[in-house]
């Protein structure tokens, strides 16, 4: 190998060695900013939390939060928790109203009132 050919690939080897410690401070840059983001989200899912448990404080016996997932849905009653439902209960009910009577009748027969 000539001293020129040395040369040539000695500079590729600088050049893909560069190309990786970039790569590498980029990758670390945007680990540190999913970070800061994460934490954001997880503060404002706290924030978020506290106040529909300030909320749920004055509205006992309502719908205070609807979910979906892998087509399982589920209501939250303040004063009572997460109930699964229905899916026509889940799209019939909105956020404040009053608790589906698919719930009041599990909640007393529960309670021993119903049943």
């Amino acid at each position: 190998m000539t001293n020129r050919e040395k040369g040539i690939l000695e500079s590729a080897l600088f050049g893909v060695w560069l190309l990786t410690v970039f790569i590498f401070a980029i990758q670390i840059h945007f680990g540190i900013q999913l970070h800061e983001l994460e934490q954001k989200v997880d503060r404002l899912e706290m924030s978020q939390t506290q106040l529909r448990q300030a909320y749920t404080g004055l509205t006992v016996g309502k719908v205070v939060d609807k979910q979906e997932k892998d087509g399982k849905y589920t209501l939250t009653v303040s004063g009572y928790g997460n109930f699964l439902v229905s899916e026509k209960t889940y799209e019939n009910v909105q956020i404040g109203d009053e608790m589906p009577k698919e719930i009041r009748k599990r909640v007393e027969v529960r309670r021993g009132v119903g049943g």
